[in-house]
């Protein structure tokens, strides 16, 4: 029996503590988080019965796991009778959403500690147990990594998968058998439908498998054998055409006209994208068409100067005719698109609005999000790189890179062609969300330790210290996590105080008459979310019949026709009428004739979240109400504290200074008439 390794198992509980102290931050606020909100409504909508989200800004395997984690739990409910029906577990949505979202967070949060384990047995794999354990233990107090596992989205679910996937393809490396390929293909499908930014696993699957090719071609077998099969032949040539077939039609006519959701591209980005697919599948079905005269002529040429083959392209040249025989690599490609499309049919089902989702994260990606704070590839190595890993560790893995990559190409191949080139891809835009690098973060935790041991190595060899080399790792270790465990136990503290907009909402609850007029003007993400008055009603009831009579989203209409219904129960009870933002003409008419009787302000150091209020909401608030209330989370004059200022999030991401709790500073005013 396999005894249990107490030094994983306890690098392990460290990480698992530290993402899931304060995972249930914020709640029952249902924006603290963005995109959380997104997921559990996709997820409760497929209670209706239609499993097409309508919705591809993500893919859906992620989505559709958090659904069965709700079907489980409504089936335990139904099972201990809290629940009779479908409609009570919705209805216990709309009403105490907390638990539904402890579920997404805590699935987020379980598999980021997991991650932990995988990263072991990659280092493991790749160099040896002390790597292993150093690599395991840096991912488990990573800051970016533990920050990103409390929240209920996709980025740490596709980290995971991504380097389940790299794990595999190490198999396939080290072992050439052809059930290896298979399982990378079948976790890299599952990674590309959590997140479509993992569709950059292929390059480590090539790279394996060319260097696994090479290896074959060097052991001078009988390539004859394997042109002259004449059933993988025929095969090659039919899957040429119908590539060339393909490739033909796919013009930016045909793709204006059957495929886009936009008409007509204009976008650069689309017309790019539409072009490089087309010479991509014409080049390799000629590849494949001619793939016996290629054979023959480079392996003729191969044989008349085979005493001088090592010093020929020649020798070369030939691995790369061979791929196209392998089973091994198109097994891979087979399993990732039907693993892919397990956990999202509807990108063919639905092509239209699919192509429109993914179209639109490419040119989001590219465009910039609400304001432009440069290049990626700047703002990731400034600021997300040095703060989520600390930068003790950022320089630790890039002292490991060049160390591995002078030590072994071939591993520095294989591990890093994923971090190098995602980061280049992910990098170009002007989209620059702290989020995105996390993929790149386990890469950095594994060579950051190979850079740890090698230098505890060499300097114990330099001093010649008895028992040197443990104390000398040990101190480096230490020096290396420690900013980075720091400003974990910094943000788990103040995340698992209670938000501050929660603390605003009980005031106006129990200081603000019913049937109030109030005016909220700020973020949405930052605004308090109250009960709502009886005319919201109505335009929740008309909003529904549109649905119903479109028939277009069952699934938003069923969770709209269960918010009614839960309203109808407590509306009468307390509520306020509300009016959110200053941008529509009809509502500030509707205000400046009617001044509401309170208006809450919300402020916060975030550029993107820096409101220019109007001046006649100015002038009014200064002849018109009187402060009565205020709600202080942060002192924004504190320039120590660095955000990232695209994300509506209202925790720093460093400086942590004069932070009482998480959400933005609140101030309400009274109109001097009440």
């Amino acid at each position: 029996m396999r005894k249990l390794d107490w030094t994983i198992l306890s690098i392990v509980f460290v990480g698992g503590l530290a993402r899931f102290w304060g995972i249930n931050f914020g709640l029952p606020h249902t924006l603290c988080r963005p995109d959380e909100s997104i997921i559990t409504g996709i997820a409760f909508g497929f209670f209706s019965g239609d499993f097409n989200p309508h919705f591809f800004s993500y893919p859906t395997l992620y989505i559709y796991v958090i659904h069965g984690l709700y079907f489980l739990y409504y089936s335990i409910g139904k099972l201990l009778g809290h629940y009779s029906s479908v409609s009570d577990v919705i209805e216990n949505y709309i009403a105490y959403p907390t638990n539904f979202f402890l579920i997404s967070r805590c699935l987020s949060a379980l598999i980021g500690t997991s991650t932990v384990v995988i990263v072991y047995n990659i280092a493991k794999k790749l160099f040896d147990r002390k790597t292993a354990i150093l690599s395991a233990f840096f991912l488990s107090l990573t800051y970016l990594h533990v920050r990103d596992s409390h929240f209920g989205v996709t980025d740490v679910s596709m980290t995971f998968m991504i380097m389940f996937s790299l794990l595999y393809i190490l198999e396939s490396y080290q072992k050439k058998d052809t059930k290896y390929y298979i399982f990378a293909g079948i976790i890299a499908g599952l990674a590309i439908s959590t997140k479509y930014n993992a569709i950059l696993l292929v390059i480590p699957m090539l790279i394996a498998h060319l260097l696994n090719t090479w290896a074959f071609i060097n052991k001078k077998r009988n390539y004859n054998s394997l042109i002259n099969n004449k059933r993988k032949y025929h095969f090659i040539i039919i899957l040429g055409i119908i590539l060339i077939t393909i490739g033909c039609l796919f013009t930016i006519e045909f793709v204006e006209t059957y495929l886009s959701p936009y008409g007509k591209l204009s976008n650069p980005t689309s017309i790019m994208f539409v072009e490089f697919i087309r010479v991509a599948l014409i080049l390799t079905g000629l590849t494949m068409m001619f793939s016996k005269v290629i054979y023959r002529e480079v392996n003729n040429f191969y044989v008349k100067n085979k005493e001088n083959s090592k010093k020929l392209f020649t020798d070369k040249l030939i691995f790369f005719v061979y791929i196209f025989f392998d089973k091994r690599i198109l097994l891979f490609g087979i399993s990732l698109i039907v693993f892919f499309l397990i956990g999202t049919p509807f990108s063919i089902l639905d092509f239209g609005s699919f192509y429109k989702g993914f179209i639109s994260q490419v040119d989001h990606l590219q465009s910039g999000h609400g304001m432009d704070l440069g290049i990626g590839w700047f703002y990731h190595a400034k600021h997300t790189l040095p703060k989520g890993l600390g930068l003790p560790l950022f320089m630790a893995a890039l002292g490991g890179s060049i160390i591995l990559l002078i030590s072994d190409t071939k591993k520095f191949a294989i591990l890093l062609s994923f971090p190098v080139i995602y980061y280049v891809a992910i990098g170009k835009g002007h989209t620059v969300f702290l989020r995105y690098l996390i993929p790149v973060i386990p890469f950095a935790c594994i060579v950051g330790a190979k850079f740890a041991v090698s230098v505890s190595i060499r300097a114990a060899k330099y001093f010649r210290w008895n028992a040197s080399e443990k104390m000398i790792r040990m101190l480096l270790v230490i020096s290396i996590i420690f900013p980075s465990a720091f400003r974990i136990i910094q943000f788990d503290r103040l995340l698992a105080k209670r938000d501050n907009r929660l603390i605003a909402t009980d005031w106006v609850f129990d200081n603000i008459p019913s049937g109030s007029s109030i005016l909220q003007v700020g973020n949405s993400y930052g605004n308090l979310q109250l009960p709502h008055y009886k005319e919201y009603l109505d335009k929740l009831e008309t909003v529904y019949k549109s649905l119903v009579a479109s028939g277009a989203k069952p699934g938003r209409a069923l969770l709209i026709k269960a918010k009614i219904e839960y309203l109808k129960k407590t509306i009468k009870i307390k509520g306020y009428r509300q009016f959110k933002g200053l941008d529509n003409q009809k509502r500030y008419s509707i205000l400046m004739s009617a001044l509401p009787q309170y208006v809450i302000l919300q402020d916060d150091p975030t550029k993107k979240n820096t409101h220019v209020r109007p001046e006649w909401l100015s002038n009014a608030l200064k002849t018109s109400y009187v402060l009565k209330k205020s709600f202080e989370a942060i002192k924004i004059e504190n320039n120590d504290n660095w955000f990232d200022q695209i994300d509506n999030f209202f925790l720093p991401f460093s400086g942590f200074k004069d932070i009482e709790r998480p959400g933005p500073n609140i101030i309400i005013y009274q109109n001097k008439n009440l």
